[in-house]
């Protein structure tokens, strides 16, 4: 069978071959616009069961070595998995699991961008002032103040939250 990748690039192929997704496209955009063979969202299919899997992964230890697993129905489908997500909204956006303790499953994984993830991360400090809560962030943005003054009032001087978000910065001298 003949097939195109994006790029352009036409070449014949074993049927058998594409269908068993053995052939992975040109070797440039490595995708078909004929919708057969290989998918660019394979890869991000692969990273996501390489993380929750694989020891030899540089990050698994925040993935499958906090006990993140992928749901069955997408760990033994590409396709389970692409009609659930659908098509990748852009370059820019990546899985995102919304409970960052749980695993990657349907209702618990959606498109975003680099700065929504940034949000839901393990490491974000959330403060509570006058019944509000955010990250610090966005409390810095809030009062004014740099994010560094924010945390070394709190964890370096150990300033209440009151006290840290309350108090104005001083200017430097000079």
């Amino acid at each position: 069978v003949v097939v195109k990748c994006d790029c352009g690039i036409i070449k014949e192929v074993s049927i058998a071959n594409l269908l068993k997704n053995k052939i992975k496209g040109c070797g440039i955009c490595r995708s078909y616009t004929n919708g057969i063979g290989y998918h660019p969202l394979r890869s991000v299919w692969g990273c996501m069961k390489f993380r929750c899997y694989s020891v030899k992964c540089k990050v698994y230890k925040y993935y499958g070595g906090r006990g993140i697993k992928v749901c069955r129905q997408w760990d033994e489908s590409f396709q389970e998995f692409f009609d659930n997500m659908g098509p990748q909204p852009s370059k820019k956006h990546s899985l995102e699991r919304v409970n960052n303790d749980g695993h990657y499953e349907p209702n618990n994984v959606v498109w975003a961008t680099q700065e929504i993830q940034c949000r839901n991360t393990r490491t974000n400090v959330e403060l509570t002032h006058n019944g509000q809560t955010m990250i610090l962030k966005d409390w810095a943005r809030e009062t004014g103040l740099a994010n560094t003054t924010l945390w070394n009032r709190l964890f370096t001087l150990k300033w209440s939250v009151e006290r840290a978000l309350t108090t104005p910065q001083r200017r430097k001298r000079g």
